[in-house]
């Protein structure tokens, strides 16, 4: 009987280790290593080999602003490490397997808005890389080859355009489509377009700045036409060259 108590009292404590919140003021010298980055000032990360168990780094003696949290196993970050800026805006998202990248990675501008997504295999990326500007136009795209045997998740790339003239979160770029535009904003939460011959629709959706923040691409066949829609002289509604629409 004595034994059993000992053994659960051992994997009670060992699940109670593994599972250990540590919280820390960001700077503290006992768990972290700081220097110098010129004009940046100080910066601080936490020491290698730490205890295992959720560490939450803070900005504030008070413990009331979050710096990032991450994992460790083994002595070696293990998980998903989230870093905030001081407004408490996700900044970005990291995945670590034995001290490495190994997953999404995923940065936001300090409005909030996605900056950049991709992938890491053994602190290498791998498969696709987008970069946005702050209001969510795509500006970058790369590939890198994805190692023989390895899993990866392709990630969701939002469409910013069509055909090219038509740009989320732009306004501009729809006011010389039709003359009753700037009317139909007043009253409709989503604008209707056809293509030239009929056989495709494009709609635009509004957010509450009014301001086109989603795009839908289909066939009219599918789509139960409740209102008209306004012909444009394209063949097609299409996508940005190279990305698809999901």
């Amino acid at each position: 009987m004595k034994k059993i108590v000992v053994l659960f009292l051992l994997i009670s404590f060992c699940v109670a280790s593994y599972g250990q919140v540590h919280k820390i003021i960001s700077g503290d010298k006992r768990y972290m290593i700081c220097y110098n980055k010129g004009y940046m000032g100080i910066h601080c990360h936490t020491k290698d080999s730490l205890a295992d168990g959720k560490w939450i780094v803070y900005y504030d003696s008070a413990m009331t602003k979050i710096e990032y949290i991450l994992h460790y196993k083994d002595g070696e970050k293990n998980g998903i490490f989230f870093w905030y800026s001081k407004d408490g805006t996700n900044a970005r998202l990291l995945v670590y397997k034995n001290g490495l990248f190994n997953g999404e990675h995923r940065d936001y501008h300090e409005n909030g808005q996605l900056e950049s997504k991709g992938f890491y295999y053994n602190h290498k990326p791998i498969g696709e890389y987008v970069e946005y500007d702050s209001i969510g136009n795509i500006i970058r795209y790369d590939t890198s080859p994805i190692p023989k045997g390895v899993s990866y998740r392709k990630p969701f790339i939002q469409e910013n355009s069509v055909n090219k003239d038509f740009i989320l979160n732009n306004p501009l770029s729809f006011q010389n489509v039709s003359n009753t535009y700037l009317d139909s904003l007043e009253k409709n939460t989503s604008y209707l377009f056809c293509n030239s011959t009929k056989n495709q629709y494009f709609i635009a959706y509004l957010n509450e700045n009014k301001e086109f923040s989603c795009f839908e691409i289909g066939y009219i066949k599918s789509l139960a036409l409740k209102e008209p829609c306004l012909k444009l002289n394209y063949p097609v509604f299409q996508r940005k060259a190279g990305l698809n629409w999901v």
